[in-house]
């Protein structure tokens, strides 16, 4: 199963150069898509602040989070919460980060996001983010785009 951070889920609501390949990996996907609903709150302001720099249309972001919704409600998409199992995780992956040899900067929710996708046995981590793929190949993860 694909673990989606919110990096990836946004190029399915926000067309950018390389949204394709994202929307294809999400149509041919023969399981849901996992995320953290810390991804819900992150989708939803990076909608509006690209609806706010005019970047989307007047109302999009609203018209893109419903589709978002709607992924969710159908069962494509499954928002996991934030339990202590969760925090634990991300407190030992910190610790792995920032003790590297050459340490991993990582910022905080990407650290739940990581901790949501070990737990689960994602088989992939699917992210855009630099720091947050830098750190699952250091946990011997798969991410992709590769």
């Amino acid at each position: 199963m694909d673990y989606w951070d919110t990096s990836a889920l946004f190029k399915l609501y926000f067309p950018e150069t390389d949204s394709d390949w994202f929307i294809t990996r999400f149509a041919a996907a023969r399981e849901p898509v996992v995320t953290s609903e810390i991804a819900v709150v992150e989708l939803y302001c990076n909608l509006l602040r690209n609806e706010r720099m005019g970047r989307m249309a007047p109302g999009s972001a609203a018209t893109q989070f419903r589709r978002f919704t709607e992924h969710c409600d159908t069962g494509s998409i499954v928002a996991l919460g934030v339990d202590r199992a969760v925090v634990l995780q991300a407190q030992a992956w910190a610790d792995r980060a920032f003790g590297h040899s050459r340490p991993v900067l990582i910022r905080s929710l990407d650290l739940l996001h990581l901790s949501t996708a070990t737990l689960i046995r994602a088989e992939v981590v699917v992210s855009t983010d630099n720091r947050m793929r830098d750190l699952a190949v250091l946990l011997r993860m798969e991410v992709a785009p590769s």
